[in-house]
């Protein structure tokens, strides 16, 4: 048993022992420092009294009884405790295997997001790459074509190498 308990039955072992004698209801109860020098003092038993006189009476039937219920009700309160507690530390531990799970996945979805930012640089170079040479082609394309003043759409017929032939030579 632990110490509160221990002192908490001196005190009711004491107050059963002041009824017995025939004391005023003020003397049964104790105060602070009574309760703080019963915690306090190694000596004492409960077989003694406030002043340290042996009692030579045993306690009545009574007082057993009623110290025997309230060490049952420690008993099971301790026992309560020792459930909650167990329930408490499953609890913890269920929580602890959630985080460790989480962190798992979390770990996973770092990388997944890494390799992703990387595929991403990867697919902005290529499309710059892809925008520079649709530039240069469309510049390519637009050196090699000409167009001439002055000379009417379709003019040229199926040879527009022997178009520009004439009209060069007609023109000089």
């Amino acid at each position: 048993m632990d110490e509160h308990a221990i002192v908490y039955l001196q005190i009711l072992l004491e107050q059963t022992r002041g009824a017995r004698m025939g004391k005023s209801r003020a003397n049964k109860e104790t105060t602070a420092a009574e309760t703080s020098n019963a915690e306090n003092s190694e000596n004492s038993s409960p077989t003694k009294g406030q002043h340290g006189e042996a009692n030579a009476n045993p306690a009545p039937s009574c007082a057993a009884a009623s110290l025997a219920k309230v060490l049952e009700e420690i008993r099971d309160f301790r026992k309560d405790t020792k459930e909650q507690l167990n329930d408490i530390k499953s609890e913890i531990i269920s929580v602890n295997q959630k985080i460790a799970e989480a962190e798992v996945r979390i770990e996973k979805v770092e990388d997944r997001v890494q390799n992703l930012e990387q595929v991403l640089n990867k697919v902005i170079k290529v499309m710059h790459q892809q925008e520079n040479k649709l530039l240069d082609h469309e510049g390519r394309s637009r050196r090699e074509n000409l167009r001439i003043y002055n000379v009417p759409e379709g003019a040229e017929g199926s040879s527009m190498m022997d178009f520009v032939e004439k009209l060069l030579r007609d023109t000089e």
